[in-house]
C-alpha cells in the first residue's frame, strides 16, 4: 500500500512543496523500494533500474523511504511503488497514489471598510462595519486582523491559525474608537497563505458634536 501526504499540513489531497511524505505498507519482506512517477511498469528484477527513482541503488532505496520529491510543476502527481525481496523478486502489480502539488500562493487581495449606513470608506460611527474583499482568487478561507492603525503590522498567520474562517467575511467589529486598520490574508485549498495582506483603514468615532449656540436679534 502507498499513501501520500503533506508533511506539514497532513493533507492527503494537496502538498505545498515537492518533498512529499510517503507511507508504504504491506512490505514486510521487502529489502528494496522503487518509488517513482515514471516507473509505471514492473521492473524485471530488484537489480533492474528504477526509472525516476531517487534511491542510491540504481534508483532503488535500500531503506524504506518516508519522503519522495515529486516533479516541481504544480498539478496532479501519481507516484508508483515497487518492492523487491532478498532474491530480487518484484511484486506483480503497480501500487500507486495521487496528490496535487500546489506551490502557488493565493493572490494578494484588496479590501475596503465601509460604514453600513452611509457607505463611507473613511469615517464611521458604527462598531461593526461592512468589508468588501476582492481579487481573492483561489481563496477558501480568510483571516481578518483588526487593530489600531498606528500599531505595527501583524505577523502573517500560519496555515493553521484560528483566525482563518469560511465563508468570506462581509463585516468586521472594531475594537475601539479612533483610526482602525484591518489586515486580510487568504488561504487556498492546499493551505498556502497569501504573502501580503490586503489592508484598509477607517476612522471610528462616536463623539457627538458640541451643542451649537444660537443668537437672535
Amino acid at each position: 500500500t502507498l499513501a501520500l501526504s503533506d508533511a506539514t499540513t497532513s493533507s492527503t489531497t494537496h502538498v505545498r512543496q515537492v518533498a512529499t511524505a510517503i507511507a508504504i505498507g504491506n512490505d514486510t519482506d521487502a529489502v528494496k523500494w522503487c518509488v517513482s512517477e515514471t516507473q509505471t511498469t514492473k521492473p524485471a528484477l530488484g537489480t533492474s533500474t528504477c526509472t525516476g527513482g531517487d534511491g542510491p541503488s540504481d534508483g532503488w532505496y535500500t531503506v524504506e523511504p518516508t519522503s519522495y520529491d515529486v516533479a516541481a510543476t504544480d498539478g496532479a502527481k501519481t507516484v508508483y511503488v515497487w518492492v523487491a525481496d532478498i532474491s530480487n523478486n518484484v511484486n506483480a502489480n503497480p501500487i500507486s497514489a495521487s496528490i496535487t502539488l500546489d506551490e502557488t500562493l493565493p493572490a494578494d487581495v484588496s479590501v475596503t471598510m465601509l460604514d453600513p449606513n452611509t457607505s463611507s470608506a473613511t469615517n464611521t460611527h458604527q462598531a461593526t462595519v461592512d468589508i468588501d474583499i476582492t481579487a481573492d482568487t483561489d481563496a477558501v478561507e480568510w483571516c481578518v486582523i483588526e487593530q489600531d492603525a498606528v500599531t505595527a503590522a501583524p505577523t502573517a498567520p500560519l496555515y493553521n491559525d484560528a483566525c482563518f474562517i469560511s465563508p468570506e467575511p462581509v463585516v468586521e467589529s472594531l475594537a475601539a474608537t479612533g483610526d482602525r486598520k484591518i489586515y486580510v490574508y487568504t488561504k487556498d485549498v492546499a493551505e498556502n497563505v497569501s504573502a501580503v495582506a490586503g489592508t484598509a483603514t477607517i476612522i471610528y468615532s462616536t463623539t457627538a458634536l458640541a451643542d451649537p449656540t444660537l443668537a437672535l436679534s
